[in-house]
């Protein structure tokens, strides 16, 4: 099984791809959280490799705000 660590790596690195934009991450002792705002304009190529990564996490969702909508995806480092 592949570390937490890892695993967020991976998430990061997806969510950039798919939108050309830099994931924040937040680290805590629990869990490691990877946020990305998505671009103003999502294509059917762009959403999908972005739900596909979203489905490898532990807990994952959505939140627009005044800066975008933004994804959030999170890997619990304790199962």
């Amino acid at each position: 099984m592949r570390s937490p660590d890892a695993r967020a790596r991976t998430v990061r690195d997806a969510l950039a791809d798919a939108t050309g934009r830099v994931p924040e991450i937040t680290a805590s002792a629990e869990a490691i959280r990877i946020e990305v705002t998505l671009p103003g304009e999502i294509t059917p190529e762009t959403l999908s490799p972005i739900r596909k990564t979203l489905g490898v996490a532990d807990r994952f969702g959505h939140s627009l705000t005044r800066a975008g909508s933004i994804v959030w995806a999170e890997i619990t480092r304790h199962p």
